[in-house]
Formats: structure tokens, C-alpha cells, sequence
């Protein structure tokens, strides 16, 4: 009732300015900072097989058939990778636009779940979760092999943002399933399975179990949905078969494959996510905030509770189905790559069901005194939690790259990056080149830095020699 009230006057105009401006103070150090991105590891690497010859589709097939079965981001990296391409120049253009999409994917994700499922119609409302959705993505965590690395935004960024703009045009298209949108869900499908196998299980499942009820709901199979969900499960299953993913697990693993294993590993890398965001951050406050917003929404639709709670214990498997491919190929072993697609899991996860018990506890609620109440009681509790929280403003990613970005940090790293790249392009090829430790920038925190192996023959090293056709490539420790 209050922001609905709100709403129609110019206070609650100037209110939804506030909540975008504090959405660009909470996303923009990240788009900005991600212009610095520089070449590592994996982009020479790509680099180095793409001047030998391995050029669009081959190279496409050739690590389809011994490495990955990513067959996106395969394709992204082989027309698109910087290091062979447009240079420094294009890396900082993709940076920047990956970024930007990132976070509007994942919040028009999450206004499609509170518009279409939740039946939120308050834009106000709307606004003020996907927020703290966002916020919580910038604030926690820097995923720096996201937004600084080329080979991580190929083969996890870009199929996450069409996983998300997928899933967000599929629920806003419950009610009326258009063709054009029903075609281009199809399409980011397609792009989202080629990406790394933490992200089509999350497709997939969802996709699922938006189908599960939007059956139980109108009582009749929907074909097209049915259509559009195959060709999603198809996709991901050719990712999921490639030789190149058997190749790599007997690498990581010989003794064979461990699904029961892996089962118990998804469940212990979940809740110990869990455990890490209730111990090191306020995302309880975050939490309680959306609670506040969506009891104050006057929602007077009819409103399935069953189906609901169906939807909200489905849910709770969506993270341990995100995590569950890696886990049966590594183990517990989740880098932050992995943690992006895991994180974005659980925060979906988090949000609907503290939506959902704000809109509940609302319409269960008819005396607007004990409402007001609770909503005071709430703010209180938030603010409480808020006072003794250990994870102070100064710890926000959002923040600490807003500050090393006006200390210059992220722009000094790059121009010495720039120095390391002519001085490594002006050396002859068959040259055995040396890198003393002091030419390298020191690194830099939340961000995706360069770096070098002591040992000349290791992977690192060798591919880059190999990119530049160099004998060998030496760090020395000084």
C-alpha cells in the first residue's frame, strides 16, 4: 500500500531515480575497472593454436574433441579473442559492454520472476529487490576470471548473460507465448548450454520447473515451451558429451567418474556458500530489505499458494543442480568462475523466497496497525543487524575497486602491462627470453592479473612462448 502510493506522486518518482543512480554507484567500478583487463594465461594460449592454424571451426573441433565441450565460448574465442584480433583496443570495448549486460540480464531476470511469477506490478517494488539483487552481486565478491579475463567471459560471462536474458524472456512470456520470442529463447538457449557446464544444468532445471507448473496451472501440456526446453536439453547434452570433457576429467581424476560422490560434494559446496555469505557479509540485511519492500506491495491478485511453495522447494535444488556438473569433474574444487554461476543461483534462489514470505505475511496480515508493526519491527531488525555486522562499507567490492580506481591502481597495471606486451612483441622469434619479477606490476586486488610460472616448462609459460614463437620464456625472481 505505501509504495503503491508512492508511486503516484512525485515522491516515488524521485525515488526510482535514487534506486538507479545507486545502481550505477554499484555496477559502474566494475564496468569501468574491467576497461584495464589485460592478457592472461588462457588467452595466449588460444592465441598460440589460432596463429598455428587452428582457426575458426578447427579449432572449434579440436578442443571440442580433446578438451571442453563449451562449444560457445570455443566459438566466441576463436572469432573473437582479442590477443589475435583487434588487440588491446577490443578487449576493452568487449569488457566494458560484457559487463554492462551482466548486470541488466541478471536484474531483468529477476523483474521477470517478481512481475510474471511473484505478480509484483508495483515498478517501485520492482525496482527496490532487483537492487538489492544487484547490489549483493557487486558488493561480496570480485569475480575477477568474469570481468577481467577474455577466456572467462567467452566461456562463462556470455553464456550466463544469454542464460539469464533467456530465462527472463521465457517467464515473461508464460501468459503468451509469441513465436519471435519463443525463436530467440530458443537461440540464447543454445548459446547459454555451449557455455561452461555450471551454467546449462541452471537452465535447464529452471526451465523445468516453470514448465512443471505452469502445467499444473492451465492443466495442459504447452508445446512450444516443450519445443523450446528440448532444444535447451539437447544443447546441453552436446556440451556435456563431448570426448574433450571425458579427455579433461582423466586428467583431474583417473579412477573414473563419481556421480553419488559428486552428489554429496554439490550439497557441501552449497551450504558452505551459504555459511560463507551469512559469516562474511550483510546479505541477511539485504535480504530482510526485500522482505520489507514486498510486505509493504498491496498485491490484491489471486495468489496460488500451493503453487508457490511448490515453485519455492523446487528452488532450493537449483544450486546443488548449478554446481553438481562441476563437482563430478573436480571435486570440491570451485573456482571463481564457478562461484559466479553459483552465487547467481542461490541469490535467485534467496530472493524469491524472502519475496515470497514478505507477500504472503502481507496478505495474511488484514489489520493495517499490525502491518505498519511489523514493517517498523522489521526495519528495526535490519537496521540492528546492519550496526553490528562486521562487513562494513569499506569491505563492498563495489567500494574498494571505487577507490583503487581513483588511486590509479587499475591504470598504472595496465600502461606497465602495455610495456610487458612491446617489450615480449619486439623480441625475435627463436629468442630465449627472460623476465625479471621487477618488470611485472605488482598485483592488484580484485582483478585477474598477469602472471608467470618460475619453471620455464610450465603450461603458462610455454603457451605464451609458443604464441609469440619464442624458444622458451623465463621468469626470474630477483
Amino acid at each position: 500500500m505505501i509504495l503503491n502510493c508512492m508511486l503516484k506522486n512525485k515522491s516515488g518518482k524521485i525515488v526510482m531515480v535514487l534506486i538507479f543512480i545507486a545502481i550505477l554507484v554499484v555496477t559502474l567500478p566494475t564496468v569501468i575497472s574491467s576497461a584495464y583487463s589485460v592478457y592472461v594465461a588462457d588467452d595466449f594460449s588460444a592465441g598460440g593454436m589460432i596463429n598455428s592454424g587452428y582457426t575458426g571451426l578447427k579449432y572449434v573441433k579440436f578442443y571440442y574433441n580433446s578438451w571442453q565441450g563449451t562449444y560457445s565460448g570455443l566459438f566466441l574465442i576463436a572469432w573473437l579473442a582479442p590477443v589475435v584480433h583487434g588487440g588491446l583496443p577490443e578487449l576493452r570495448i568487449l569488457a566494458i559492454i560484457i559487463s554492462m549486460l551482466t548486470f541488466f540480464s541478471f536484474g531483468y531476470l529477476i523483474n521477470a520472476i517478481l512481475k510474471n511469477i511473484l505478480h509484483i506490478k508495483n515498478s517501485l517494488a520492482r525496482l527496490s529487490i532487483a537492487f538489492c539483487s544487484i547490489y549483493m552481486l557487486t558488493a561480496f565478491m570480485s569475480y575477477y576470471e568474469i570481468f577481467y579475463w577474455f577466456t572467462g567471459m567467452a566461456v562463462y560471462t556470455i553464456p550466463m548473460i544469454a542464460l539469464m536474458l533467456g530465462l527472463g524472456l521465457f517467464i515473461s512470456n508464460l501468459e503468451n507465448k509469441r513465436i519471435v520470442k519463443l525463436i530467440a529463447i530458443s537461440i540464447l538457449g543454445i548459446i547459454s548450454s555451449g557455455g561452461a557446464l555450471a551454467i546449462p544444468g541452471f537452465g535447464c532445471y529452471l526451465l523445468f520447473v516453470l514448465i512443471i507448473l505452469d502445467f499444473i496451472k492451465n492443466k495442459k501440456i504447452n508445446i512450444p515451451s516443450i519445443i523450446v526446453f528440448a532444444i535447451w536439453v539437447i544443447s546441453a547434452l552436446i556440451n556435456a558429451i563431448a570426448p574433450g570433457n571425458f579427455a579433461r576429467h582423466s586428467v583431474v581424476d583417473s579412477t573414473g567418474v563419481h556421480p553419488l560422490h559428486a552428489i554429496s560434494d554439490s550439497i557441501k559446496i552449497c551450504l558452505g556458500r551459504v555459511n560463507w555469505f551469512n559469516e562474511s557479509t550483510n546479505w541477511i540485511v539485504v535480504l530482510l530489505v526485500a522482505f520489507l519492500v514486498a510486505l509493504m506491495v498491496s498485491n490484491t491478485d489471486k495468489f496460488d499458494i500451493k503453487n508457490h511453495f511448490l515453485l519455492a522447494i523446487m528452488l532450493l535444488f537449483l544450486p546443488v543442480i548449478t554446481i553438481f556438473p562441476v563437482a563430478l569433474g573436480q571435486g570440491m574444487r570451485t573456482p571463481n568462475r564457478v562461484l559466479f554461476s553459483l552465487d547467481v543461483a542461490i541469490f535467485v534462489v534467496a530472493i524469491y523466497w524472502f519475496v515470497l514470505f514478505g507477500i504472503l505475511t502481507a496478505r495474511l496480515i488484514v489489520s493495517d496497525d499490525v502491518k505498519n508493526a511489523l514493517i517498523i519491527t522489521t526495519l528495526l531488525l535490519a537496521l540492528v543487524s546492519e550496526a553490528n555486522d562486521s562487513f562494513s562499507y569499506d569491505k563492498q567490492v563495489f567500494y574498494k575497486v571505487s577507490s583503487q580506481l581513483l588511486a590509479g591502481y587499475y591504470q598504472n597495471y595496465y600502461s606497465t602491462m602495455v610495456g610487458i606486451y612491446d617489450k615480449l612483441d619486439n623480441e625475435p622469434s627463436g629468442a630465449d627470453v627472460v623476465i625479471y619479477r621487477h618488470e611485472l606490476p605488482a598485483d592488484i586486488e580484485n582483478f585477474n592479473n598477469f602472471y608467470l610460472d618460475i619453471e620455464p616448462t610450465d603450461w603458462v609459460n610455454t603457451d605464451i612462448s609458443d604464441y609469440y614463437g619464442f624458444n622458451s620464456l623465463t621468469l626470474i625472481e630477483e
